[in-house]
């Protein structure tokens, strides 16, 4: 078993968790995070990265969104891509926070969700626009009327170098069955 920095660096773990404990590992950090980058692609392939707010359900994103290239973008290419990390300002000379980053990257479909659209509601509830809302001194009696993006993720790639310290591979995958 590796000890050093060093030495974890150097290992070709492949070994994967169990799928219960990965999809456990996914969501934990899905919940601990409220920031991605969505990106999407234009019909002509022009890719566009937008740094969001997100609250997840599981392995679902919801995302309130304003208007803009984003949106259009998803009105006639729904496949997505996100980026979430986390942001633990690693120190490199302290291998304890370079074996503290973790990250995912999703691959899924999104949903324009609209008031009246049948899933509004199940946004409304998921995304934590209440904390937004009190922020902006907003009565929190007055519901969003806005755009939220609805991810529903197909694969995520998971990352976490500390899983080489007890022999499993840094880069992990789930699929939705």
């Amino acid at each position: 078993m590796p000890n050093g920095f060093a030495d974890i660096i150097r290992t070709k773990a492949t070994n994967k968790l169990p799928p219960d404990q990965l999809y456990q590992r996914i969501i934990t950090h899905l919940k601990g995070q409220t920031m991605c980058t969505l990106c999407t692609a234009s019909p002509d392939g022009q890719p566009r990265a937008t740094p969001m707010e997100y609250y997840s359900n599981e392995t679902t994103l919801y995302l309130m969104a304003d208007p803009g290239v984003k949106i259009e973008n998803l009105k006639v290419n729904p496949r997505v891509s996100v980026g979430i990390y986390n942001n633990p300002h690693p120190i490199w000379t302290n291998p304890d926070h370079y074996l503290s980053v973790r990250s995912v990257q999703i691959t899924g479909r999104a949903k324009i969700l609209k008031p009246g659209d049948p899933e509004y509601q199940e946004a409304l509830q998921n995304y934590k626009w209440q904390i937004f809302w009190s922020a902006i001194g907003w009565p929190l009696d007055q519901l969003p009327t806005g755009t939220f993006i609805k991810v529903e993720s197909d694969k995520i790639e998971y990352m976490e170098f500390a899983l080489k310290k007890d022999g499993f591979s840094s880069k992990q995958t789930w699929t939705r069955a």
